[in-house]
């Protein structure tokens, strides 16, 4: 019975005294096609946030918008539509109490219900769909709710929701712009 080494049993040679364990870098003629850790590390811009626009046919560039703004949007973009949208719900929030306080005065309460489900909803719209339409809407709408209360009441009244209506639109539109390029590079 003869003793085998390590390297005999594991089927293991060592040419030109060459360790297990060394590493030059480059792929050896006979490992070149069967070991891949042989090869020079890739570069895969899917994984890298600073080529995240390159063009490359390794990325895959037929993702859904909402794929995108979860993965690639830039955070700029994602914290303003969110921004605005928060924004709007406190507004749709005290259009609702001033409603509501105005039904103790005796007051038709109807309209700033309406008012309140009305921006509550575009509001929804912004954050959930990024949807550049909602955006829009809410800009019209604030601006001809601000000017009708100014005209009205003699108050210049709505106008954060015409701040927050500006800001949703502005990064509404950012961010499918930065998709368009994402796809067509």
């Amino acid at each position: 019975m003869t003793l085998k080494t390590d390297e005999q049993e594991n089927g293991l040679s060592f040419k030109d005294n060459a360790s297990p364990t060394s590493y030059s870098g480059q792929p050896s003629a006979d490992t070149a096609s069967a070991d891949t850790y042989n090869s020079q590390p890739t570069f895969n811009p899917e994984f890298d946030d600073t080529y995240k626009y390159t063009s490359t046919s390794s990325v895959k560039k037929d993702i859904s918008f909402k794929e995108f703004y979860k993965d690639y949007c830039s955070s700029e973009v994602k914290k303003n539509i969110t921004g605005s949208a928060v924004a709007l719900y406190v507004c749709c929030g005290i259009t609702f109490l001033a409603a509501i306080a105005a039904s103790v005065l005796g007051v038709d309460i109807m309209a700033g219900i309406i008012d309140a489900i009305l921006i509550l909803g575009l509001a929804l719209g912004i954050q959930i769909g990024k949807s550049r339409a909602c955006a829009v809407i809410i800009l019209v709408y604030s601006i001809i709710n601000c000017i009708y209360s100014l005209v009205s009441t003699g108050k210049l009244g709505g106008y954060l929701i015409i701040i927050a209506a500006v800001y949703a639109t502005i990064y509404t539109f950012k961010a499918r712009k930065e998709y368009n390029e994402y796809i067509n590079g």
